[in-house]
């Protein structure tokens, strides 16, 4: 899929699809899967939030925003960007080019979203140009391994 395809895709994905967890997720299938899917990831997330003190986040590719209502309710100043404007992010905007201050902030997250994107080294040069020094990243995404899938995290 190209970054048209892909940007399309996701437009619609937010237009059509009126549960919030299916339209970050799996779009065609069951609630109770996606309810799982967002489980998993949510207890990954929140221990990863439990070691670090509370600051400003930005979130990239942010969907519907449930890990910026996680993070404002841990004491976080969030905000995220999605291409689709009906996904209801703070800004509309490319993960390319990201409409925030450069060093601005010590907390970035890309939650499933470097596994929808073909020119990755961009969005982590757009990732490591707004985190401020001594900043954290978490990336979260899913794997594919042979026999399966897994998510996978990482901080920094």
């Amino acid at each position: 899929m190209n970054s048209f395809s892909t940007d399309s895709y996701w437009r619609s994905v937010h237009r059509e699809t009126v549960d919030d967890l299916a339209a970050v997720n799996y779009p065609s299938l069951p609630a109770g899967f996606n309810r799982l899917v967002d489980r998993i990831f949510r207890e990954a997330i929140e221990e990863v939030l439990r070691e670090l003190p509370s600051g400003r986040a930005f979130e990239i590719g942010c969907g519907r925003g449930r890990w910026m209502r996680l993070l404002r309710g841990r004491g976080w100043v969030a905000h995220g960007c999605d291409i689709a404007l009906s996904a209801r992010p703070s800004v509309v905007a490319s993960e390319l080019a990201v409409p925030i201050r450069s060093r601005s902030c010590n907390l970035v997250l890309a939650i499933t979203v470097l596994q929808h994107i073909r020119e990755k080294e961009f969005v982590l040069d757009e990732i490591f140009r707004i985190l401020e020094p001594g900043g954290h990243v978490l990336l979260v995404e899913i794997l594919e391994r042979p026999g399966g899938h897994l998510a996978g995290a990482y901080v920094s």
